[in-house]
């Protein structure tokens, strides 16, 4: 018998059984479970004290803009570190067209009451997605749920081509630490595609704000972790689903299965199903790739009631 929050069709939900439950793997030796600790330690890129090489280089992202220098440290494996000087990290995630995307985040996992201002595996994993397909965003109107420093909305605004993109969050310090990594990007409201972040409470957002929006796709990552928060991420997106055709895609890092599982529950309760969706073939950006991802997108069942 499977627990009560894995729900749904078998084939959907044996992601999330397998993440439960994993097969019982072969005793390893002692020299690899040390190297995935380090690759595991190494991957938080929290570190700035080793005695790393710095390099430092120019990026010019889509259309001419023109980025700041930053120093990129390199590891003993190669991969590329954070560099920092105070509380700030200034970050480049170069992209496949030649371009960047530069973002300024706190080097505290948690900070000012939040775990909004810094990177995590599944926005870099979304980003990555939407690099590979970006037909679906091109000349449409995009809205992003739980922004948080921006990293996603600023690689589908460098990369496929909307015509509107909107970051949204509901804590000041990461509003105000978004509106500064979209300006460092030369993105705005005058620009194309038009980016503008606005703040969206999940438990407060009228039909009203949403329509106004008029999102054609949402994107949403790492936005399931609080279990309080599940209930109002699945009423907001049946809302925003009711109020046109939009797509919706959320990915997130399944760090708790009874979490996610119960985020599924709340989706089902809400009228909506859900389908997993493969992930991005390639890989883009640095991040710790033995994190348990999901990506899914959402939609309305045949017969909700309207």
């Amino acid at each position: 018998m499977r627990p009560h929050w894995i729900v749904g069709k078998p084939e959907v939900n044996k992601h999330t059984w397998s993440m439960a439950f994993p097969e019982q793997k072969p005793q390893r030796k002692r020299e690899d479970v040390f190297k995935e600790f380090r690759e595991l330690f190494f991957s938080m890129n929290r570190l700035t004290s080793f005695p790393w090489t710095v390099s430092r280089r120019r990026n010019v992202a889509k259309g001419g803009r023109k980025l700041v220098d930053i120093g990129l440290m390199f590891s003993p494996s190669g991969s590329p570190c954070r560099l920092s000087e105070s509380s700030l990290d200034l970050l480049c995630f170069p992209q496949p067209n030649g371009g960047a995307v530069s973002l300024l985040e706190n080097v505290a996992l948690i900070s000012e009451g939040t775990t909004g201002l810094v990177t995590w595996e599944a926005a870099l994993h979304l980003a990555e997605w939407a690099l590979e397909n970006q037909q679906l965003f091109s000349g449409r109107s995009v809205l992003e749920l739980g922004s948080g420093v921006g990293l996603t909305g600023i690689a589908v605004c460098c990369s496929c081509d909307p015509l509107r993109f909107v970051f949204s969050d509901c804590h000041p310090a990461v509003l105000q630490k978004l509106r500064e990594n979209v300006r460092l990007n030369g993105f705005g409201e005058q620009t194309s595609p038009a980016v503008s972040v606005e703040e969206l409470d999940w438990t407060t957002a009228t039909e009203e704000q949403i329509r106004r929006i008029g999102a054609d796709v949402v994107l949403a990552a790492d936005v399931v972790y609080d279990p309080e928060a599940a209930g109002s991420l699945a009423a907001l997106m049946l809302k925003i689903l009711s109020c046109g055709p939009a797509e919706v895609y959320v990915c997130s890092t399944v760090r708790n299965p009874q979490t996610y599982g119960g985020f599924k529950l709340q989706l089902e309760a809400a009228g909506l199903d859900h389908e997993v969706l493969s992930g991005p073939a390639g890989a883009v950006f640095p991040y710790h790739r033995l994190a348990p991802l999901e990506l899914i997108k959402v939609f309305r069942k045949p017969n909700a009631a309207e």
